[in-house]
């Protein structure tokens, strides 16, 4: 099981995106193979950024709902509520990781994938691409950049896309 982190289905959703044709051709295959973990606050975070409009268009508000419902409905997802148990875990995360650049929503997805025992994430973001803790896969690169537990990020390597 892995988490794919909300931006990833921003860029999946957004045919506009640069990022859109490489998280496609990966996520395509991803979920099909895996099973995928969606805290709530994914879908959240998603709906925020597709009905906000940019550069002055428009927003297709029912291809955005169409978006949210195929994130949804994926049968290899397993959506997990916010709760009492992964509130209380994202603000020890908030505490101990707020200088590592980790901020609230980041928390919850960090605190529910500990307690589902989830250790790959597949992001763009620099700051989770930073903890060695997880499996960490970009797939905004062609071919997908794949960090191992343990390994180190360099933040340089997110401006060379292909």
């Amino acid at each position: 099981m892995m988490l794919v982190d909300s931006q990833l289905w921003v860029y999946y959703y957004d045919v506009h995106a640069d990022e859109h044709e490489n998280v496609v051709i990966w996520l395509d295959q991803t979920i099909k193979t895996e099973a995928i973990l969606i805290p709530t606050i994914i879908p959240v975070e998603v709906s925020h950024v597709l009905f906000t409009p940019r550069e002055g268009k428009r927003v297709d508000k029912g291809r955005v709902e169409l978006a949210l419902q195929h994130l949804t409905a994926l049968s290899r997802a397993q959506i997990v509520p916010l709760d009492e148990q992964i509130m209380d875990e994202s603000i020890k995360i908030v505490k101990d990781k707020r200088d590592l650049g980790i901020g609230g929503r980041d928390a919850v997805i960090l605190a529910t994938m500990a307690r589902e025992k989830v250790l790959a994430i597949a992001t763009h973001d620099r700051n989770l691409l930073s903890l060695k803790q997880y499996k960490r896969i970009d797939p905004t690169f062609n071919p997908p950049m794949e960090l191992d537990v343990g390994a180190e990020f360099s933040p340089h390597k997110l401006k060379k896309h292909t």
